[in-house]
């Protein structure tokens, strides 16, 4: 590995670290199960293949397999973050998953037929990463847009909010669309900038865990109103329409 991708890999490390102590003694790390965890993967992965050369059987079988993993975990991060803002509505943050589950299916399907472009450039000897590359572009790309809407939703409606969530939100935001970003540079310019692509991707990590660690505190979980400004009768209104839905969505069929 590249000295300068190890010093990168090492600062996204330590903060990572960083931010995994200050969340433990802050007691958020109770609130924040899941971006605790996916922390923590992420520190034991890259401890992992920090010291093992990247051009090695044993360094692909790692990635292939731990990948997906990171996958899941971006997921149940997202939905813990927005079960968090809305736990006052289960119903609405039901209804989120559901549009999550459509928006990742369609993204994927989107980066599908993009796949012949992925293709036509030079991938080395692993072939799978390009699909990888493919499922990674979708799911992350699906992730952001499902942020975006939320994040619009939350400062439409009058709903009380903390401070660490809309910072939450808006950092993964940025750390999933750079990422996005970067996965299609890659696949358009082709394989051979996969180290610049690596370089940026760990400094923008690196970026996204030290505005985490500057951010997030025990305060911040005090709750703060985000929304235009509405007369009273119509945030009375939309409240008794957010209740609704939220009811509505929670109904059994049989009850």
């Amino acid at each position: 590995m590249h000295w300068l991708q190890q010093v990168l890999l090492l600062a996204d490390l330590s903060l990572a670290a960083a931010l995994v102590v200050k969340l433990a003694v802050t007691g958020l790390i109770r609130i924040y199960v899941w971006f605790s965890a996916f922390l923590c993967f992420e520190i034991a992965r890259g401890l992992i293949l920090l010291w093992i050369p990247p051009n090695t059987g044993l360094y692909a079988w790692i990635f292939l397999i731990t990948e997906p993993l990171m996958w899941i975990l971006y997921i149940m991060v997202v939905l813990e973050l927005y079960e968090v803002a809305l736990r006052k509505y289960q119903g609405v943050a039901t209804l989120s998953r559901w549009i999550l589950s459509a928006g990742m299916a369609v993204s994927v399907a989107v980066s599908a037929l993009t796949l012949w472009m992925d293709l036509s450039r030079p991938t080395g000897q692993y072939r799978v990463l390009v699909y990888y590359s493919v499922v990674e572009r979708g799911l992350i790309f699906s992730l952001s847009l499902f942020l975006l809407l939320i994040t619009g939703f939350l400062a439409w409606f009058p709903l009380s909010i903390s401070r660490n969530i809309r910072l939450h939100a808006s950092v993964y935001f940025l750390y999933f669309l750079s990422s996005t970003l970067a996965l299609f540079l890659r696949n358009v310019a082709g394989y051979s900038i996969s180290p610049m692509v690596s370089n940026i991707l760990s400094l923008l990590d690196a970026v996204c865990f030290a505005l985490w660690l500057g951010g997030l505190s025990r305060r911040g979980e005090e709750r703060l109103v985000v929304r235009r400004k509405w007369q009273p009768e119509d945030e009375e209104r939309l409240m008794r329409q957010l209740d609704a839905l939220s009811t509505a969505v929670l109904k059994r069929p049989n009850d």
